[in-house]
């Protein structure tokens, strides 16, 4: 896990050393559990090698998202907010009647540990944003085929992400 000493840690941050050793080290223990965890459900949907990274170059970003990811590969849906989404328009795409409409998404996913890319294999990440509505409602009607079109919530800033096996576009 890299060179640092504690003692260099608890110098930076006593706050953090007695977060996870004030209690003899179970908070880190349970921790470090649940991150291996993580890499194991990455693991079972990539073909390849998912090792354990240098715990000083990953961000507590990328933890957060990698546990978040786990829970979803783990059949979990997780509700969120969102502020803004920037679509593609499709071929098929046809301009919603609605000012107000909703939206699913899916996505390859790809996990970032410490600057390495992992593409996930077999899965795809599904989002449903419950309401939405153009930025710029002109930008959308005169959206062609592979135009940028940017959404903003509409009367609900919900969404709901899931994970699927590629393909299924089913709800």
């Amino acid at each position: 896990m890299g060179g640092r000493t504690l003692d260099g840690l608890a110098a930076d941050n006593p706050a953090l050393v007695e977060y996870f050793f004030g209690d003899g080290g179970q908070r880190l223990a349970r921790w470090m559990v649940t991150f291996l965890q993580a890499l194991l459900a990455v693991q079972a949907h990539t073909l390849q090698r998912v090792t354990v990274p240098d715990l000083e170059v990953v961000t507590s970003e990328q933890v957060g998202e990698l546990i978040q990811l786990a829970r979803l590969l783990r059949g979990e849906e997780i509700r969120t907010t969102w502020t803004q989404i920037t679509l593609t328009r499709g071929a098929s795409s046809q301009t919603p009647a609605d000012p107000e409409f909703g939206v699913l998404a899916t996505n390859q996913i790809q996990v970032n540990l410490a600057g390495r890319q992992i593409l996930l294999d077999d899965v795809q990440r599904r989002v449903v944003y419950h309401s939405a509505r153009p930025a710029d409602p002109h930008e959308l009607a005169s959206a062609q085929p592979g135009d940028t079109i940017h959404l903003v919530p509409g009367s609900s800033a919900e969404a709901t992400m899931a994970v699927v096996p590629i393909g299924d576009q089913a709800d």
